[in-house]
């Protein structure tokens, strides 16, 4: 991966925005225990991380079937897709139990969807937001 403008603000923004969905869901809910604020920093960039290895793994794997012009449906890009981002979770979850241990816990893999998906939306309302503003 090459760090380019669009890779940096990509991170800082997933980073801050797995910062406080972290914290609102340790906060609020029992799907999430999290020790402390500094765990909560590693957690988001560990989790930021894993997106985006997986969802390069995705695209990489999504590349790798080829199909003639005007076909429709494709089901097995649409499988092997579906497969990665799903069996991903199961590798997060694995990643932050040996990293974190009893330092950071999801209640289990709804929990961790709860939290990636809420981050999802929360990303793409900042993207919402930012493209509705003026420039200057």
């Amino acid at each position: 991966m090459k760090l380019t403008k669009k890779t940096f603000r990509e991170w800082v923004l997933g980073v801050l925005v797995y910062m406080v969905v972290l914290s609102l869901f340790d906060d609020y809910t029992d799907f999430v225990f999290i020790t402390s604020a500094s765990t909560i920093l590693m957690a988001s960039l560990v989790l930021q991380a894993l997106m985006s290895w997986t969802l390069d793994f995705e695209k990489w794997i999504g590349s790798k079937f080829k199909y003639p012009e005007g076909t429709k449906f494709k089901p097995a890009k649409f499988f092997a897709v579906w497969a990665v981002l799903f069996l991903s979770k199961f590798v997060f979850l694995w990643v932050i139990d040996i990293l974190f241990g009893e330092n950071v816990e999801f209640s289990g893999f709804v929990a961790l969807i709860l939290v990636i998906v809420s981050m999802i939306i929360v990303k793409e309302i900042i993207y919402l937001v930012d493209s509705k503003l003026p420039e200057k």
